[in-house]
This record gives C-alpha cells, sequence and structure tokens, in this order.
C-alpha cells in the first residue's frame, strides 16, 4: 500500500489513502453498531464487506509500524562510557529509551503490562521530521492504529506554550542532568524510571482515546535524521569540489523528501479535523488543529505562545530547502564554468 521513493520517504498515494480512510470509517462505524446493539443482527452484505476490509486495515497499520520500527535507533544498555561525547538532550533520549523499554514489560496498567495490551513502543531518530513535531517516541495501538507522541526532557514543558497534544505526551526528570554528573548513568536510569512510571502509565491509558492514528495520518517516515545545522556545514566544508557537490545534492534531496512528508502530514491532519468535527467529536477537532497550526506557526491555538524549541518546523525545513537549493544550483554553476575554462584552455593549446 505504501510507496517508498528513492528519496528515503515513504509516502502513500492520495486516491489510495482516501479509500483506506474511508474503509477504516466504514469499520469503525460496524465496530460502533456492535458495540452498542449487540443483540441486533447486521445484515449479511454489510457483514461480508466488513469481513473484507478488517484484513486490508490491519495489514496496513502492520506495515506502518514494521517501517517505523525500521528507522528506530539501535538500542543498547547505556554505561558510563556510551555517555561521553553525547549531549545532554541525546543521553536524556536513550536513557528514556531504555527505561521505557523495561516498563513496557511491566504490569503499570492495572496489573497488566503494555505490550499485553497490544501497545507498541517505537523510538524515533533525533532530527527526523517526527521529532522535530515532539515525537521522540510513539506509542500505537497495532490494533486500532491508535497513538501518541511522548516527548522526553530534562525539563517541564508545560508552560511553552505547547500544544495540549504535545503537552499530554512530555515526560520529563528535572533532576536527570544533576544525577548524570554527580551519580553516574546507573542513578540516572534509577530516577528516571521512578519519575516516569507512573506518567507513563497514563500516556498509555490515552492511546485508546487519542485523535491520531496511522490510517488517516500518514506519518512522515524520512531518512532525514541528525541536527540539520551540522549536516549542511559538513557539506559546505567538503574541500573536494565534486564530492561536495554529490553530498548536496543528497541533502537537498533528503530536505525536499521531509519537506514534501511534512506538508502531506499536515495536509492529513486537515482533512482528519474536518472529518472529526463532522462527526460530533468537537474536542478532538480542536486538538488536531492545535497541532496543525504549531507545527505551521510554531504558536499554540490556544495561548498563542511561540514554541521556542521548533517554532515553525514546516518554515524551518523550507528555509533550508530554499538554501541548499540556491547551493547546489550555485555549484552545479560553478561546475559549468569551470568545464568552459577548461574547453577554452584547451582550444587555445591547440591553436597555439
Amino acid at each position: 500500500m505504501i510507496t517508498k521513493a528513492t528519496t528515503g520517504t515513504a509516502i502513500m498515494p492520495a486516491s489510495i489513502h482516501t479509500n483506506l480512510r474511508q474503509a477504516y470509517r466504514f469499520c469503525l462505524g460496524i465496530h460502533r453498531r456492535m458495540a452498542e446493539e449487540p443483540d441486533k443482527e447486521i445484515e449479511p452484505d454489510v457483514r461480508a464487506e466488513f469481513r473484507a476490509k478488517r484484513p486490508l486495515i490491519s495489514a496496513h497499520i502492520a506495515t506502518v509500524i514494521a517501517l517505523l520500527q525500521r528507522q528506530e535507533p539501535v538500542s543498547e544498555s547505556l554505561t558510563t562510557k556510551q555517555t561521553v561525547g553525547k549531549t545532554l538532550g541525546a543521553v536524556m533520549q536513550e536513557a528514556t529509551a531504555q527505561v521505557l523499554r523495561g516498563l513496557m514489560k511491566k504490569p503499570i496498567l492495572d496489573g497488566r503490562k503494555p505490550c499485553d495490551r497490544e501497545l507498541v513502543l517505537i523510538a524515533i531518530p533525533q532530527g527526523s521530521v517526527i521529532d522535530m513535531v515532539g515525537g521522540d517516541f510513539l506509542v500505537v495501538d497495532n490494533r486500532s492504529g491508535r497513538f501518541v507522541m511522548l516527548d522526553c526532557s530534562c525539563r517541564e514543558k508545560g508552560s511553552d506554550g505547547l500544544c495540549r497534544l504535545r503537552q499530554q505526551g512530555v515526560v520529563f526528570d528535572p533532576m536527570f542532568a544533576h544525577n548524570l554528573r554527580q551519580h553516574g548513568i546507573g542513578s540516572a536510569l534509577y530516577s528516571l524510571e521512578k519519575v516516569i512510571h507512573g506518567r507513563f502509565a497514563r500516556i498509555c491509558n490515552q492511546v485508546d482515546t487519542s485523535p491520531l492514528n496511522v490510517i488517516d495520518l500518514r506519518l512522515p517516515m524520512t531518512s532525514l535524521a541528525g541536527s540539520l545545522d551540522d549536516m549542511i556545514q559538513m557539506v559546505i566544508a567538503t574541500s573536494d569540489e565534486i564530492v561536495r557537490r554529490e553530498r548536496a545534492q543528497r541533502l537537498h534531496a533528503r530536505i525536499a523528501a521531509a519537506y514534501e512528508a511534512l506538508s502531506v502530514f499536515v495536509t492529513d491532519m486537515a482533512a482528519h479535523c474536518q472529518t472529526v468535527f463532522a462527526e460530533g467529536r468537537i474536542e478532538d477537532s480542536h486538538l488536531i488543529a492545535e497541532l496543525a497550526n504549531q507545527i505551521v506557526t510554531g504558536q499554540s491555538i490556544v495561548n498563542a505562545e511561540p514554541d521556542t524549541e521548533n517554532a515553525g518546523i514546516a518554515a524551518y525545513l523550507a528555509n533550508k530547502l530554499a538554501y541548499m537549493s540556491n547551493f547546489v544550483e550555485t555549484q552545479a554553476r560553478y561546475a559549468r564554468l569551470h568545464k568552459l575554462r577548461q574547453l577554452r584552455t584547451a582550444t587555445k593549446e591547440k591553436t597555439a
């Protein structure tokens, strides 16, 4: 169902996505009927259509989860040695991943393990598009496709003007940096688990009612990861002209793919917002609109305060794309001038 471009972006064509959303809505309606009227018989043709469409939806959810898992960073048990040379944010994210994977196997949900409730934890590469919009981790229900985004931090982000969907997924330990410096990674991990244990359980319980799902929203799965500014500077610093030009073209393609994927994600949120509003889920439509608005403008509709970390992700990527487009064109122009000089020199040598 998903087509994967050579640039690393996996985007489902709009026509197929529309059909899938319609099938999903149909199946949701049947589920609702069976729950509200368990004794009422469903028409044979309707039941047959349900049986035909439900496996397609389940297969798509499984495909999306598999694609996301394929992009997960390599997970290792953190040691003090492995934290050397890494930023605090990177260490915090790796530590949170280790703690959350452990909690997924513990009975933190009224005696049940999150993994036994068909929940899947997915770590998102730093610098990727999902990470930019507030998803260090995703918790996905592999039956319904509903998901929540988790944003790990060393400080509380509730007062930073984040929209409510992002606020709900923030997990933080204000003492993580202190524990790491003073007592080492072992103590920091122990403290982190104690702090986020209850918070993570509440987030897992929110998945069933989350307005976000992998059917309505084509998640931006791109190969873009790491600090974009660092990648651009690395290209600029390349001394060999041919290598620099090739690297610039590859990075330009990756940024273009990321921007396209983000644009599709925002477009899907706008359509999804209209759908849930039409279904009478007014509050959900507001939550989705807030998230979309914050991605585009860097502001929350609720209080219009700027998100200082990710102000206008769409504008940020557009700016970097324009910069790399200009850089690539400049490099190509230099290459053409260089070939022209070589040709003129060769012509002069022949006529001399």
